[in-house]
């Protein structure tokens, strides 16, 4: 990827407004993105409660009445009652899928994402979720619990520019993955199966929750964006940096 601008007309270092804005404008046709959506991009008012949040590709995902996370200053704000809904069949026929958020996740517990309906390990599924403070867990569901494939990672505390990385096609130990601001997040524990076949067609995807409306994450998020293939490292953390100028 070409570096954004480093400097203006007048040789002076860039801004950081300049430099988000250079990120803003880049980063849809940045990546094959089956959704993209940034909180910068609405001019809602402080407060309000968010019927649709607007995507830049991809289908806007939407909430109702209690549902609907809250505008606070940058960030939606998901109080662990909140979820939005996506398209559905985001991943379907594909084996692998890489996920970003650029969240502020506070709760021990919650979906940060959800790709299918209730329990990941239900079917041919996907999540990335909290399992503790600062605990992010990384899942490819199958048929039942004892058949998934779940890695366990330590991430850092504040706003992050997580990804989660899926891979049903790769060998037991190997199928998932987290990043946290563009770098491999620690592994600190795993519970490896061989998961196969791709993902489950017609599925739903979830923000904040499970579509059935449990495991409710309460944090910050200013952008999701999903890929329909299990990306390369370098352009995982290259997309982890270039979303995270742009939200910043």
């Amino acid at each position: 990827m070409r570096p954004l601008a480093a400097a203006t007309r007048t040789g002076s270092p860039a801004s950081a407004r300049q430099r988000r804005e250079g990120a803003r404008s880049i980063v849809a046709g940045a990546a094959p993105w089956a959704l993209l959506t940034m909180a910068c991009d609405a001019a809602w008012a402080q407060g309000a409660a968010v019927d649709t949040w607007h995507a830049r590709v991809g289908t806007s995902p939407t909430a109702a009445g209690a549902a609907r996370p809250a505008v606070d200053g940058r960030d939606l704000l998901f109080g662990g009652a909140q979820r939005m809904s996506g398209a559905s069949g985001l991943l379907g026929g594909v084996s692998g899928a890489t996920a970003f958020a650029v969240v502020q996740a506070t709760s021990t517990s919650g979906q940060i994402y959800a790709y299918g309906t209730g329990p990941y390990y239900a079917g041919k599924r996907a999540t990335m979720g909290k399992t503790a403070a600062l605990t992010v867990a990384v899942g490819n569901g199958e048929s039942d619990v004892d058949d998934r494939t779940t890695s366990y990672h330590t991430i850092g505390s504040g706003m992050r520019t997580l990804a989660a990385w899926h891979d049903r096609s790769a060998a037991s130990g190997s199928e998932t993955q987290c990043y946290d601001d563009g770098n491999i997040a620690p592994l600190s524990s795993a519970f490896d199966n061989d998961t196969t076949g791709n993902f489950a067609s017609g599925e739903a995807l979830t923000i904040g929750a499970y579509s059935t409306g449990s495991s409710y994450v309460t944090g910050r998020y200013r952008a999701i964006g999903l890929v329909a293939a299990a990306l390369p490292a370098g352009e995982v953390r290259r997309l982890s940096l270039l979303l995270e100028s742009a939200c910043g």
